[in-house]
């Protein structure tokens, strides 16, 4: 199978990682992928050289356009959207394939309609795994930016009407402590608009994923907690050790001299998020949300808390803190795990599976 797998850069340059040791577990799978940037300067060589060579279909954790249209409209070859983000942001892109980080993001889709579509879990790099373990002499640490919660809220005030205010705190209170029902279920239940539907949703989504990273980080004031990322942390959790943003790859590399990563990732009730793969396989004990997926997937391999309660989360970690002897246990089950069954190369063989027995009846693939 011929693949030409399509990246562009975002925030912290994940994106890119993603694709590159992607295509690399597909090649090992035995498919035959090119890799090819779709910046702006680069897309028309990607282009030229797909016309050139067509591929049984085309993919991209981006969200790759023509003259603003998605690029499963323009190209006459498949084209599978690898959505890590809720997937109300992608529906443009459902005249093609989409694979969902979320097992409810799933569910809606094809409750709609959209049968084109699976589940595909984050994961991470097989090589990255097998490195070993570096000693410990960072605690706990987040990576990711500081929302400030206040100034979105203040922004509602000048943008939406008291009514709408209304539902977005009607929401929010019923969101951020319920651990099974989405912000898409929420708003659909409210009836609002499918115009609407997106910003609302991209509003709430921003505020109470600002929310839950405060809340769970703010557990840990005067513990060794070290934050690398921008934005007004320093108002929200003065108490942190601040640190620049880094590149993803250079998150990586700290993680592996962490103790406890945290990973605040309320916007996915029924799925994941690749800081839960990327701390255990770093030898890290990852501090998580809890959610349906969680409990499906790990019993004791890493720390949990209830979105809304974070009341014991502190506790479970201070008391693992005083164990070193339990600190390897723990971080030493949850490394195994995820090389047995998250890693780019258990996503290749599912996604390899999925496309030969589902794509290739759904479409003909021009043939290079």
């Amino acid at each position: 199978m011929k693949i030409d797998f399509l990246f562009a850069k975002n925030q912290y340059d994940s994106v890119t990682y993603f694709s590159k040791k992607l295509a690399e577990a597909l090649r090992r799978h035995g498919a035959s992928v090119r890799l090819f940037s779709a910046e702006a300067d680069d897309f028309y060589h990607a282009f030229s050289a797909m016309c050139a060579a067509p591929p049984d279909f085309t993919c991209s954790f981006s969200d790759i356009t023509i003259n603003q249209q998605p690029f499963s409209q323009v190209w006459q070859i498949p084209h599978l959207h690898l959505a890590i983000d809720p997937v109300i942001y992608s529906l443009h892109q459902a005249s093609g394939y989409i694979s969902c980080v979320d097992q409810a993001d799933l569910h809606f889709l094809q409750k709609t309609g959209y049968k084109n579509s699976f589940f595909l879990p984050h994961a991470v790099d097989r090589d990255f795994v097998q490195l070993p373990t570096l000693d410990k002499k960072i605690g706990l640490a987040f990576f990711g930016s500081c929302i400030d919660i206040k100034k979105v809220k203040a922004s509602w005030k000048e943008k939406y009407c008291k009514q709408t205010r209304i539902l977005f705190e009607k929401c929010i209170e019923r969101f951020v402590h319920d651990s099974t029902t989405t912000l898409l279920d929420l708003l659909l239940h409210e009836k609002v608009d499918g115009q609407k539907l997106p910003l609302f949703h991209a509003e709430l989504d921003l505020y109470c994923r600002g929310w839950d990273r405060i809340q769970l980080l703010s557990q840990f004031e005067g513990l060794d907690l070290h934050i690398w990322g921008s934005g007004a942390w320093k108002e929200y959790i003065p108490t942190a050790n601040m640190h620049l943003p880094i590149s993803f790859n250079q998150a990586l590399e700290k993680m592996r001299a962490c103790r406890f990563v945290l990973n605040s990732s309320i916007r996915f009730k029924h799925g994941s998020h690749e800081r839960i793969f990327c701390a255990m396989a770093a030898g890290a004990i990852c501090v998580t949300g809890n959610n349906d997926y969680i409990r499906q997937e790990f019993t004791d391999e890493l720390i949990t808390y209830e979105h809304g309660d974070y009341r014991q989360v502190r506790e479970k970690v201070q008391r693992i803190l005083k164990s070193p002897q339990q600190q390897e246990t723990v971080a030493g089950a949850a490394k195994w795990l995820v090389e047995q069954r998250h890693t780019f190369d258990a996503r290749a063989h599912a996604l390899l599976g999925e496309l030969e027995s589902n794509l290739e009846t759904r479409y003909k693939p021009i043939k290079g």
